[in-house]
């Protein structure tokens, strides 16, 4: 199987792959999304965005932020009296 990650593999940071990196960290992507968008390798994302002091945020952090945000919506659905469905058409 052929690495889909080849055309930057082992070529070094650029400024602007830096400053995209630091981005996606920022609003949250994953490390499988940030790689995808830079095309390089999970591995070398991880790396770079620890040594630039700007880690991923941990995968049990990341559930429960996002479990916290699936129960504000559930209420504020439950605190609105409709229904999500009559809501659609």
């Amino acid at each position: 199987m052929m690495n889909q990650f080849k055309s930057n593999s082992c070529k070094p940071w650029d400024d602007e792959q830096v400053a995209q990196l630091k981005a996606l960290v920022a609003t949250g992507a994953s490390p499988i999304r940030a790689a995808a968008a830079l095309k390089r390798a999970q591995s070398s994302v991880l790396v770079k965005a620890r040594k630039l002091g700007t880690p991923f945020m941990g995968s049990r952090e990341a559930k429960r932020l996002r479990n916290a945000k699936i129960a504000a919506a559930e209420q504020r659905l439950a605190g609105t009296g409709t229904d999500a469905v009559t809501d659609i058409g």
